[in-house]
């Protein structure tokens, strides 16, 4: 099936909209999730903990190579944050990447129903994700 084919019968929670496939990800989506799709969110958290100041550059030091290849990848991740002012040692910055690996895991087996990738794609990709997801903890 060309992933431009419509598929048929259409998965349970998904419609069409504008021409285009979609699953809406507001159905277990939660408070906060709902708040900023309706309008309602209190603004973005910025600025980083400074007390994890000193994480900022630890994929640079040489303790670095120690590290299993999971923590080395926790710290790669770990220095793309730091690079915007964050860091995944702070509870809400880690449970937002968590969320957003969640959503980015939904729209891939969106994907998955909608033919543009295949099961044994579809299962390696979520096998990576639930990898990242520990990155906060392995920091």
């Amino acid at each position: 099936m060309s992933a431009a084919e419509p598929v048929d019968p259409m998965p349970p929670a998904v419609n069409i909209s504008h021409g285009a496939v979609v699953i809406d990800i507001t159905k277990r989506a939660g408070r906060a999730a709902k708040a900023i799709v309706d309008g309602n969110s209190r603004g973005r958290r910025t600025g980083m903990n400074h007390a994890h100041a000193a994480d900022r550059n630890r994929h640079h030091h040489p303790e670095h190579t120690k590290r299993s290849p999971a923590q080395q990848f926790a710290d790669d991740i770990e220095a793309g944050f730091n690079a915007i002012d964050e860091t995944l040692t702070d509870d809400v910055t880690a449970r937002v990447f968590v969320r957003s690996l969640d959503v980015f895991a939904h729209t891939l087996k969106g994907a998955a129903a909608t033919g543009v990738i295949g099961e044994e794609e579809l299962a390696k990709l979520l096998e990576l994700l639930e990898g990242m997801k520990a990155a906060p903890h392995l920091l």
